[in-house]
């Protein structure tokens, strides 16, 4: 430290969770949310911690959550990242997986308002262009993560799916546990939210 002088009050520590929770990602509460999507990536690759997943072409869109304040002023919530494939993958049961699921709602909310055709097929690259062309809505979970013995990174994230949920919220929270958004479900842009 320098020979610089000053009052005792300016040399004390700081506590490390002061500084995470001052740094920490802004974090929406659940709900749906009319978005833009700004485009983030696209990659095709093998995630090995999710092979099943990501052994395919993945694009990533970047989602900021906004909502109107006063004088019309849009305030940032949070924002989440929205990653989906167009490569189409199935599950065991035959379902559609989170990522090809949610690329079939992506296409369905542009087709409602009719930026994209709805018969016939549709290019991947129209679908890319409509996506951050016009707005969507979201259904966008807060998402703790917490520690855990069963998984192997030591950590899980546990998902708040309603608004009214706001004593675990709490409880999460004093507990230290960073929060981060997840898009689940993805419709046409809404008048009324």
């Amino acid at each position: 430290m320098s020979d610089l002088e000053m009052d005792k009050r300016f040399d004390t520590e700081t506590e490390q969770s002061t500084v995470d929770e001052g740094t920490a990602f802004r974090v929406a509460p659940t709900n749906g949310y009319n978005v833009q999507l700004e485009m983030y990536e696209q990659t095709v690759g093998d995630d090995k911690t999710r092979p099943f997943e990501y052994d395919r072409a993945i694009t990533t869109f970047r989602c900021p959550i906004t909502v109107l304040g006063a004088g019309d002023r849009e305030m940032r919530l949070g924002s989440a990242m929205v990653t989906v494939s167009h490569e189409t993958k199935r599950l065991e049961n035959g379902d559609l997986d989170k990522l090809s699921k949610r690329y079939a709602q992506l296409v369905k909310a542009l087709q409602d308002i009719e930026a994209l055709p709805k018969a016939g097929t549709v290019r991947s690259a129209a679908v890319w262009e409509a996506a951050v062309t016009y707005p969507i809505h979201v259904f966008a979970t807060e998402s703790f993560k917490i520690p855990s013995s069963v998984t192997t990174s030591g950590w899980t994230y546990v998902t708040v799916r309603r608004p009214e949920d706001n004593e675990k919220i709490a409880e999460f929270k004093n507990q230290g546990w960073g929060a981060k958004n997840f898009v689940q479900a993805i419709s046409r842009y809404r008048q009324d939210a």
